[in-house]
Protein backbone atom coordinates (compact mmCIF):
# COMPACT_ATOMS: atom_id res chain seq x y z
CA UNK A 1 0.00 0.00 0.00
CA UNK A 2 3.13 2.18 0.39
CA UNK A 3 4.27 1.53 -2.65
CA UNK A 4 0.86 2.29 -4.38
CA UNK A 5 0.66 5.18 -2.19
CA UNK A 6 3.86 6.60 -3.74
CA UNK A 7 3.10 5.50 -7.40
CA UNK A 8 -0.03 6.94 -7.89
CA UNK A 9 1.62 9.79 -6.09
CA UNK A 10 4.56 10.20 -8.54
CA UNK A 11 2.59 9.21 -11.77
CA UNK A 12 -0.09 11.97 -11.14
CA UNK A 13 3.10 14.68 -10.47
CA UNK A 14 4.27 13.77 -13.55
CA UNK A 15 1.90 13.99 -15.88
CA UNK A 16 0.51 16.73 -14.37
CA UNK A 17 3.64 18.86 -14.10
CA UNK A 18 4.29 19.27 -17.94
CA UNK A 19 0.83 20.53 -18.24
CA UNK A 20 0.44 22.74 -15.49
CA UNK A 21 3.77 24.50 -17.19
CA UNK A 22 2.41 24.88 -19.98
CA UNK A 23 -0.95 26.18 -19.20
CA UNK A 24 1.04 29.16 -16.91
CA UNK A 25 3.12 29.97 -19.71
CA UNK A 26 0.09 30.76 -22.44
CA UNK A 27 -1.52 32.90 -19.39
CA UNK A 28 1.40 34.42 -18.29
CA UNK A 29 3.39 35.41 -21.61
CA UNK A 30 0.60 34.55 -24.57
CA UNK A 31 -2.80 34.53 -23.99
CA UNK A 32 -4.37 38.35 -24.58
CA UNK A 33 -5.42 40.06 -21.36
CA UNK A 34 -9.16 39.53 -21.86
CA UNK A 35 -8.14 35.80 -21.76
CA UNK A 36 -6.79 35.59 -19.29
CA UNK A 37 -9.44 37.17 -17.40
CA UNK A 38 -11.62 34.35 -17.42
CA UNK A 39 -9.11 31.53 -17.92
CA UNK A 40 -7.13 32.21 -14.09
CA UNK A 41 -10.84 32.61 -12.03
CA UNK A 42 -11.70 29.19 -13.68
CA UNK A 43 -8.47 27.55 -12.17
CA UNK A 44 -8.74 29.21 -9.43
CA UNK A 45 -11.96 27.98 -8.88
CA UNK A 46 -10.68 24.45 -9.79
CA UNK A 47 -8.76 24.75 -6.85
CA UNK A 48 -11.32 25.09 -4.21
CA UNK A 49 -13.84 21.85 -5.10
CA UNK A 50 -14.06 19.46 -2.48
CA UNK A 51 -12.04 15.93 -3.57
CA UNK A 52 -15.26 13.64 -3.24
CA UNK A 53 -16.27 15.49 -6.30
CA UNK A 54 -13.16 15.06 -8.13
CA UNK A 55 -13.89 11.55 -7.02
CA UNK A 56 -17.46 11.35 -8.01
CA UNK A 57 -16.16 12.60 -11.76
CA UNK A 58 -13.81 9.43 -11.57
CA UNK A 59 -16.29 7.35 -10.61
CA UNK A 60 -18.48 8.47 -13.27
CA UNK A 61 -16.31 9.03 -16.01
CA UNK A 62 -13.04 7.67 -15.82
CA UNK A 63 -13.66 4.18 -14.50
CA UNK A 64 -16.34 3.68 -16.85
CA UNK A 65 -13.95 4.58 -19.55
CA UNK A 66 -11.23 2.65 -18.48
CA UNK A 67 -13.30 -0.32 -18.34
CA UNK A 68 -14.42 -0.16 -21.80
CA UNK A 69 -10.55 0.40 -23.14
CA UNK A 70 -9.33 -2.19 -21.00
CA UNK A 71 -11.79 -4.48 -19.77
CA UNK A 72 -12.40 -5.51 -16.30
CA UNK A 73 -14.22 -3.50 -13.37
CA UNK A 74 -11.90 -0.12 -14.42
CA UNK A 75 -10.97 0.91 -10.49
CA UNK A 76 -7.25 0.17 -10.45
CA UNK A 77 -4.40 2.73 -10.51
CA UNK A 78 -4.79 4.29 -13.62
CA UNK A 79 -8.26 5.58 -12.28
CA UNK A 80 -7.03 6.79 -9.25
CA UNK A 81 -4.23 8.82 -11.03
CA UNK A 82 -6.40 10.41 -13.27
CA UNK A 83 -8.57 11.66 -10.19
CA UNK A 84 -5.57 12.72 -8.58
CA UNK A 85 -4.18 14.58 -11.48
CA UNK A 86 -7.25 16.22 -11.88
CA UNK A 87 -7.44 17.32 -8.42
CA UNK A 88 -3.70 18.29 -8.21
CA UNK A 89 -3.64 20.01 -11.63
CA UNK A 90 -5.23 23.42 -11.03
CA UNK A 91 -2.99 23.78 -7.70
CA UNK A 92 0.07 23.06 -9.67
CA UNK A 93 -0.94 25.56 -12.41
CA UNK A 94 -2.11 28.67 -9.95
CA UNK A 95 0.77 28.63 -7.97
CA UNK A 96 2.97 28.69 -11.66
CA UNK A 97 1.32 31.21 -12.66
CA UNK A 98 1.96 33.17 -9.16
CA UNK A 99 6.00 31.94 -9.55
CA UNK A 100 5.75 33.22 -13.36
CA UNK A 101 4.48 36.47 -12.79
CA UNK A 102 6.98 37.13 -9.97
CA UNK A 103 9.40 37.69 -12.65
CA UNK A 104 10.29 40.97 -12.69
CA UNK A 105 9.79 42.52 -16.02
CA UNK A 106 13.22 44.00 -16.68
CA UNK A 107 14.32 40.82 -16.88
CA UNK A 108 12.08 39.82 -20.38
CA UNK A 109 13.06 43.57 -21.21
CA UNK A 110 16.76 43.04 -20.88
CA UNK A 111 16.40 39.72 -23.20
CA UNK A 112 14.29 41.56 -25.93
CA UNK A 113 16.87 44.30 -25.80
CA UNK A 114 19.82 41.47 -26.50
CA UNK A 115 17.75 40.21 -29.86
CA UNK A 116 16.27 36.62 -28.01
CA UNK A 117 12.91 35.73 -29.69
CA UNK A 118 9.69 35.47 -27.11
CA UNK A 119 10.26 31.41 -27.06
CA UNK A 120 13.67 32.39 -25.97
CA UNK A 121 13.04 34.19 -23.41
CA UNK A 122 10.44 32.03 -22.08
CA UNK A 123 13.00 29.29 -22.14
CA UNK A 124 16.14 30.54 -20.92
CA UNK A 125 15.27 33.64 -18.50
CA UNK A 126 11.68 33.56 -17.32
CA UNK A 127 11.29 29.93 -16.46
CA UNK A 128 14.91 29.43 -14.58
CA UNK A 129 14.07 32.53 -12.93
CA UNK A 130 10.82 30.96 -11.67
CA UNK A 131 12.21 27.48 -11.09
CA UNK A 132 12.13 27.21 -7.09
CA UNK A 133 8.28 28.49 -7.36
CA UNK A 134 7.52 25.94 -9.78
CA UNK A 135 9.71 23.29 -7.67
CA UNK A 136 7.38 24.14 -4.72
CA UNK A 137 4.23 23.87 -7.04
CA UNK A 138 5.22 20.86 -7.97
CA UNK A 139 6.16 19.15 -3.84
CA UNK A 140 2.90 21.13 -3.23
CA UNK A 141 0.53 19.44 -5.43
CA UNK A 142 2.37 15.86 -5.04
CA UNK A 143 1.76 16.19 -1.18
CA UNK A 144 -1.88 17.14 -2.14
CA UNK A 145 -1.75 13.92 -3.93
CA UNK A 146 -0.13 11.91 -1.15
CA UNK A 147 -2.73 12.61 1.71
CA UNK A 148 -5.74 12.52 -0.63
CA UNK A 149 -8.19 9.41 0.66
CA UNK A 150 -11.83 10.18 0.00
CA UNK A 151 -11.36 10.63 -3.84
CA UNK A 152 -8.63 7.89 -4.25
CA UNK A 153 -10.67 5.36 -2.23
CA UNK A 154 -13.65 5.90 -4.32
CA UNK A 155 -12.17 4.45 -7.71
CA UNK A 156 -8.84 2.91 -6.46
CA UNK A 157 -10.84 -0.77 -5.97
CA UNK A 158 -9.76 -0.72 -2.14
CA UNK A 159 -8.26 -4.56 -1.94
CA UNK A 160 -4.95 -5.07 0.04
CA UNK A 161 -3.03 -6.80 -2.37
CA UNK A 162 0.49 -6.09 -4.70
CA UNK A 163 -0.99 -5.13 -7.66
CA UNK A 164 0.72 -5.85 -11.24
CA UNK A 165 -0.54 -3.63 -13.41
CA UNK A 166 -2.05 -0.44 -13.91
CA UNK A 167 -5.53 -1.08 -14.49
CA UNK A 168 -5.83 -3.63 -11.14
CA UNK A 169 -7.14 -3.05 -8.03
CA UNK A 170 -4.89 -1.61 -4.99
CA UNK A 171 -5.12 0.55 -2.07
CA UNK A 172 -3.40 3.11 -0.50
CA UNK A 173 -1.62 4.22 3.05
CA UNK A 174 -4.98 6.80 3.31
CA UNK A 175 -7.35 4.46 2.20
CA UNK A 176 -6.63 1.74 4.08
CA UNK A 177 -6.67 4.48 7.40
CA UNK A 178 -10.07 5.88 6.86
CA UNK A 179 -11.42 2.06 6.02
CA UNK A 180 -9.79 0.09 9.00
CA UNK A 181 -9.41 2.70 12.23
CA UNK A 182 -13.01 2.46 13.14
CA UNK A 183 -13.25 -1.30 13.04
CA UNK A 184 -10.05 -1.86 14.80
CA UNK A 185 -9.94 -1.88 18.91
CA UNK A 186 -7.68 -0.14 20.59
CA UNK A 187 -4.21 -1.90 21.60
CA UNK A 188 -4.46 -4.84 19.67
CA UNK A 189 -2.07 -5.77 16.69
CA UNK A 190 -4.52 -4.42 13.91
CA UNK A 191 -4.78 -1.22 15.53
CA UNK A 192 -0.88 -0.30 16.42
CA UNK A 193 -0.31 -1.44 12.79
CA UNK A 194 -2.73 1.70 11.88
CA UNK A 195 -1.06 3.85 13.73
CA UNK A 196 2.28 2.96 12.56
CA UNK A 197 1.10 3.73 8.88
CA UNK A 198 -0.66 6.95 10.35
CA UNK A 199 2.82 7.97 11.50
CA UNK A 200 4.51 7.10 7.94
CA UNK A 201 1.97 9.48 6.50
CA UNK A 202 2.75 12.17 9.05
CA UNK A 203 6.23 11.65 8.61
CA UNK A 204 5.87 11.93 4.72
CA UNK A 205 3.77 15.02 5.10
CA UNK A 206 6.92 16.16 6.92
CA UNK A 207 9.14 15.48 4.23
CA UNK A 208 7.15 17.76 1.63
CA UNK A 209 7.03 20.37 3.82
CA UNK A 210 10.69 20.54 4.34
CA UNK A 211 11.29 20.20 0.78
CA UNK A 212 8.48 23.23 0.00
CA UNK A 213 10.67 25.30 2.60
CA UNK A 214 13.98 24.34 0.99
CA UNK A 215 12.76 24.98 -2.43
CA UNK A 216 11.43 28.52 -1.51
CA UNK A 217 14.50 29.26 0.74
CA UNK A 218 16.54 28.67 -2.98
CA UNK A 219 14.25 31.06 -4.22
CA UNK A 220 15.06 33.50 -1.45
CA UNK A 221 18.76 33.29 -2.69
Amino acid sequence: MIVTSFGVTLLAGAVSLPLALVVAVAITEILPGKVKLVFQPLIELLVGIPSVVYGYLGLTTIVPALQRLFGGTGFGILAATGVLFLMILPTMTSMTIDSLRAVPQKYREASAGLGATRWQTISRVVIPSARSGILTATVFGMARAFGEALAVQMVIGNTTVMPTGLVESATTLTSVLTTGIGNTVMGTAENNALWSLALILLLMSLVFNLLIHLASKKGAR
